[in-house]
């Protein structure tokens, strides 16, 4: 299966960096279907950081440009609206844009995904400032589409009030930290797609190695110490927000150790399939994350071998 998924990989990534038209069909392409089954736009966000990485930044601009018309024209003709692309520009293709240029300049891959944490963070506080009672506007959606799925399954009218009233006010928080992680999924498939092509084994250690830093370690601390000292949603976003980067270098952490077990890819299947079941090993992953900038989990591992 492993193979399979490779080689199929390869030959959508060689499609990709074929020529300008072939990258637009792909990015446009997939960020349509996404409207169909949403985790297609992690491989419209990834084709392009592909050929930023590849190509820098005027070609990664061309095709965001191209895809964003493409998309639009598609908008107009099928809905009569010329929202698609210029929403899909802003939120997906600009960020990851910029992610994969901070990659191909400063070969960082820590930085690069701590670049959408930042967004995060001015993105929460700007929402917050503009817009103060926007926790009326997310009870209202919640109101509107879960609660007929949550009164089908016989949940109490009471239960599903104090549900909201608690998961409204922060509803902004989520958004935005399921996005950053969405666009760090994007890059990093991408450079997985660029190590296939050009350098054969390059992204496992490169993920592998993933620390985000000790700074970051500290801010992150510091938001999650003071979301349980005070009541401010916003500190409760920022700190969700923070947490998202550390879920993935905790992931790291376990492609580490799975790979010096006898059989790696199962053991990896298990480990996901365990994530994908029980909710509270996303949280044990974060904090592994958190923990892991100040003492490197991997390098003791390694010593103790």
């Amino acid at each position: 299966f492993e193979s399979i998924l490779v080689s199929a990989m390869r030959r959508l990534a060689g499609y990709i960096m074929a020529g300008r038209a072939q990258a637009t069909i792909v990015v446009s392409a997939f960020a349509i279907l996404a409207l169909l089954f949403p985790p297609l736009i992690l491989i419209s966000g990834a084709a392009l950081a592909l050929v930023t990485l590849r190509l820098g930044c005027v070609a990664g601009g061309v095709i965001l440009l191209m895809s964003a018309a493409l998309v639009t024209a598609i908008g107009i003709i099928a809905a009569g609206s010329a929202y698609s692309g210029l929403t899909f520009g802003l939120t997906v293709w600009a960020p990851v844009l910029a992610m994969a240029l901070m990659l191909r300049y400063t070969v960082s891959l820590s930085n690069s995904l701590l670049l959408p944490t930042m967004l995060g963070f001015i993105v929460v506080l700007m929402v917050n400032v503009l817009a103060p009672q926007i926790d009326a506007h997310w009870y209202e959606v919640l109101n509107r589409f879960i609660r007929p799925l949550l009164e089908s399954t016989g949940s109490p009218a009471s239960t599903i009030d104090s549900l909201f009233a608690q998961v409204a006010p922060v509803m902004t928080g989520r958004i935005v930290a399921w996005t950053t992680l969405l666009l760090a999924l994007m890059l990093l498939i991408a450079r997985w797609w660029q190590a296939i092509l050009y350098n054969p084994g390059g992204f496992r250690e490169e993920f592998v190695g993933l620390r985000l830093g000790i700074p970051a370690a500290v801010i992150c601390i510091v938001l999650v110490a003071a979301t349980f000292m005070t009541d401010s949603p916003l500190l409760v976003e920022l700190a969700t927000v923070s947490l998202v980067m550390f879920f993935l270098q905790g992931l790291a952490i376990v492609h580490s150790a799975v790979a010096r077990t006898p059989n790696p890819t199962v053991m990896l299947v298990i480990a996901y399939g365990l994530l994908l079941i029980i909710a509270p090993i996303k949280t044990a992953l974060m904090a592994l994350g958190v923990i892991d900038s100040f003492v490197n989990i991997r390098q003791r591992i390694n010593v103790s071998k």
